[in-house]
């Protein structure tokens, strides 16, 4: 079975073990240990998702009720009352959505595995440290999206903080890396106060920390349901980002070195969309509904906030990380329509994102270690002299815009017919806003693209190339190219096969809706 926790602990330790193996190494053994473990782990997650989608597809329908068929619980005999004995175990459930995260974390890492080997492959004693971190980031965030314990998602919650800031910390690229690792960690830690103050609160509430007990004993009054929405939360609002929480995202995204970036922006942020999906909405419904309007209200805020502020930024990783903050409003925004369009379009939304500023900042890191600046005014011509770089920046900038053929599109889409399905006229008027944040998107996309990669190449460009020894400006290493090309394919299969996400995760988006 694969619900049983030995498939999430042998998991857990293999990645232990490769992360172990990287650190006592000495020698270029390393690369091997880090790049074949990291393509295990992908195919493995592959192979999970394959027998789960042929054998166990229907169980889903019944785990809830035979949890409570078989569930035993102590009467006090005086009052009467119903009292649970308190009970904190780790257990583990694949459903739908955590497989669609799961396979998405496991590819995301391989390519940020294959990028760190290129980028510190001179840097022996640096190689080991990163990848050592880089494998615990990937262990505690698979054990996240897999624990179906809201107490141990909230542990492994939070220890995904510890090696990204040291990743931050270390590798970070500026004199404000400190800055960032405070602001990022600060920001994470006091609102998870907040989240962890909820867990005690259900603890004394209900027989354990398990989802299917929080469905299904989980008896509030409407306060208390109010006030414990507010604690869960804020929690992975500021995880997201939702605005007007995001103040760490540009900081964090600027200091951050490429490989940080790409995870933090592909895999971390969508803890948070997981943990609304997952915990809130479904165990708080009544105070979802009372306050949807509020977060729809904050996420049309933050998708226009975001991309007013992309389109003033000089420094590329800047422009990308308010980008992010506009897109994962949006994906919100979809959530909150609370119908199935709307799950589909956010569940879309962020897998696209994460494969779409995977690239964006990955040809950002590869500018910046040919010319060692973001600064877009010191670009210019780039596509005379780098056209394939240019090929692939210009179809993640499109693929950014949400145009077709990529997967962006098809979930934008979902979630402009989400608001239909409430009533027409309230659909007229998110088209309006919608409209108004598609123009804005327009105008920082092309911007950054026109910028960089069209007019006249500056000569200060030859003069802090790395290549301007060899008069060569090379345009991009095999390494890239191959990134690269595997990021477009995967964009664009799903933008055409996008049923692979949604007939995928539509079961389980209908059983959380049905508890509304």
């Amino acid at each position: 079975m694969l619900y049983n926790i030995e498939s999430a602990y042998a998991l857990f330790f293999a990645i232990v073990l490769i992360a172990l193996l990287l650190v006592f190494n000495k020698n270029k053994f390393v690369i091997y240990v880090s790049v074949f473990g990291s393509l295990f782990l992908f195919w493995s997650t592959i192979v999970v998702a394959v027998f789960y989608n042929n054998y166990i597809i229907f169980e889903r329908h019944y785990a809830a009720q035979n949890f409570v068929r078989s569930s035993k619980f102590l009467m006090n005999l005086e009052t009467g009352d119903v009292k649970y004995p308190l009970v904190i175990d780790f257990s583990c459930k694949l459903d739908s959505l955590n497989l669609t995260f799961l396979i998405l974390t496991a590819l995301i890492f391989f390519v940020c595995t294959i990028s760190s080997v290129e980028s510190y492959f001179h840097d022996e004693k640096s190689l080991q440290k990163f990848l050592f971190l880089l494998f615990l980031t990937e262990g505690f965030t698979i054990l996240a999206f897999l624990t179906a314990n809201i107490f141990y998602f909230y542990v492994f919650f939070e220890s995904v903080l510890l090696p990204m800031c040291l990743i931050i910390l270390i590798w970070g690229s500026q004199k404000r890396r400190v800055v960032a690792t405070y602001l990022f960690f600060m920001y994470t830690l006091v609102f998870s106060f907040m989240f962890l103050y909820g867990i005690v609160l259900l603890s004394t509430w209900v027989p354990d920390m398990s989802v299917s007990s929080l469905k299904y004993f989980l008896s509030l009054n409407f306060d208390q349901e109010r006030f414990m929405w507010i604690c869960v939360f804020l929690a992975f609002a500021v995880k997201i980002p939702v605005f007007p929480f995001h103040g760490w995202l540009p900081e964090a995204h600027v200091e951050a070195p490429t490989i940080g970036s790409v995870v933090l922006a592909s895999i971390l942020l969508k803890l948070g969309g997981y943990g609304l999906i997952k915990f809130l909405i479904p165990i708080l419904p009544l105070a979802t509904l009372y306050f949807r309007p509020l977060v729809v209200y904050l996420c049309i805020l933050g998708s226009i906030y975001g991309a007013c502020m992309a389109s003033i930024q000089l420094d590329i990783k800047k422009i990308l990380a308010y980008s992010s903050v506009a897109h994962m409003n949006f994906a919100v925004l979809g959530l909150f329509s609370l119908n199935i369009n709307g799950f589909s379009g956010a569940l879309v939304t962020f897998v696209s994102h994460a494969f779409i500023s995977a690239g964006l900042f990955y040809l950002v890191g590869a500018l910046y270690r040919r010319f060692s600046t973001r600064d877009i005014n010191r670009y210019g011509g780039l596509s005379n002299i780098t056209p394939v770089m240019s090929f692939f920046f210009m179809f993640f900038i499109f693929a950014n815009m949400s145009s077709p053929p990529a997967l962006s599109f098809v979930g934008e889409l979902f979630i402009f017919m989400s608001f239909f399905d409430i009533n027409n006229s309230y659909g007229a008027l998110i088209f309006f806003i919608i409209f108004a944040i598609y123009v804005l998107t327009l105008l920082y996309n092309i911007r950054l693209y026109v910028k960089v990669f069209h007019g006249d190449m500056r000569e200060i460009l030859y003069k802090k190339s790395v290549f301007c020894e060899k008069k060569i400006l090379a345009d991009v290493t095999l390494i890239e190219f191959l990134i690269a090309s595997f990021l477009v394919f995967v964009t664009i299969l799903l933008g055409l096969k996008s049923t692979l996400i949604t007939n995928l995760i539509l079961v389980d988006s209908k059983i959380i809706l049905n508890l509304l």
